[in-house]
């Protein structure tokens, strides 16, 4: 008779026991897989800033290149600008 109920107990706290086991096993998977979702979050968002970052200074690289070329184009025509100043004023002086 002890041995019944000592056995019955055994297989009780086995039972517990397993379930217990299945739980943390649980725990655990819900875990590592939240910590994966942040991980992969983490990435696409560490991603996004980059190419944000990217586009930002292409964006400025094209800028310098459109003010380089303008800051040209304004030195060409100001260049243009005293050719002619100088032709009015040697016409002018040869009237």
């Amino acid at each position: 008779m002890d041995e019944n109920i000592l056995s019955s107990i055994e297989e009780g706290i086995n039972e517990e026991y397993n379930k217990l086991i299945e739980y943390r096993s649980n725990e655990i998977n819900k875990y590592e897989k939240k910590k994966a979702a942040n991980r992969r979050y983490a990435n696409k968002s560490r991603l996004k800033k980059i190419r944000k970052y990217n586009k930002i200074e292409n964006d400025n690289i094209y800028l310098k290149k459109d003010n380089i070329s303008l800051k040209s184009e304004l030195e060409k025509l100001k260049k243009k600008i005293e050719r002619k100043d100088r032709q009015i004023t040697l016409l002018k002086k040869k009237k």
